[in-house]
């Protein structure tokens, strides 16, 4: 894969990925601003280039959590191709399928373990490239 992150576009990933306070989960609002704010023209987003993103979580969100499947799908609908990495014993793979696009086959992967990230990460790496 030669496309690479632009350092803004990174920088809003990972403005996006803080939003975990006090041991809760704030999904929803992480997917929204994908496409309020990553995937936007101001954001870095360039014409032409698949807009896509991995979302690393147990899928256990606990803030607003009723939204983050209407998220996703919002995010999807604007043309986010959505990859989702659920992690841990206890994660909600419900939640994870409802983030990831279609199929799961190749959009939905599971870490259970630390054991686990090797494989995940060429897993990922291997469907990534395919775009």
């Amino acid at each position: 894969m030669t496309e690479q992150l632009s350092p803004r576009s990174t920088t809003a990933l990972n403005d996006a990925d803080g939003d975990v306070t006090d041991g809760k989960t704030n999904t929803q609002d992480a997917l929204r601003k994908l496409y309020e704010s990553v995937f936007t023209v101001s954001g870095g987003d360039r014409s032409g280039i698949k807009d896509v993103a991995i979302v690393v979580s147990d899928g256990n969100s606990n803030v607003e959590s009723g939204r983050t499947l209407s998220e996703a799908g919002e995010a999807r609908r604007r043309g986010v191709e959505l990859f989702a990495v659920a992690v841990g014993q206890q994660s909600n793979m419900a939640e994870m399928a409802g983030i990831a696009t279609d199929p799961d086959s190749t959009h939905l992967l599971s870490m259970r373990t630390e054991n686990e990230v090797e494989s995940t990460a060429r897993t990922l790496l291997d469907w990534l490239c395919a775009l």
